[in-house]
């Protein structure tokens, strides 16, 4: 079973969120992160990373946030692509 992320808006100014594989790209107005759950794209202003942690995978961004994208992975489609990609090897 895969674990589920969960993301903790506290008064619009901090964000947790937590099963974490990759942080993909970030900086002031966005942050990229790949969850174990699917993609998560978090805009906003003056967006920093305030802490992560390794252990648990969780991290803690400060900042205004405007817009969170969630896109969850179509797990059949996911072993699909590793089915072929393995074949063209």
């Amino acid at each position: 079973m895969d674990k589920i992320s969960k993301i903790i808006i506290n008064d619009n100014k901090q964000l947790e969120v937590d099963n974490i594989i990759k942080v993909k790209s970030f900086n002031t107005e966005e942050f990229v992160l790949e969850t174990t759950t699917g993609p998560l794209i978090i805009q906003g202003e003056g967006l920093e990373m305030d802490s992560i942690n390794t252990s648990n995978n969780k991290s803690c961004i400060k900042g205004i946030f405007y817009k969170i994208i969630f896109h969850e992975v179509d797990k059949k489609k996911k072993k699909d692509e590793n089915f072929i990609k393995k074949l063209l090897k």
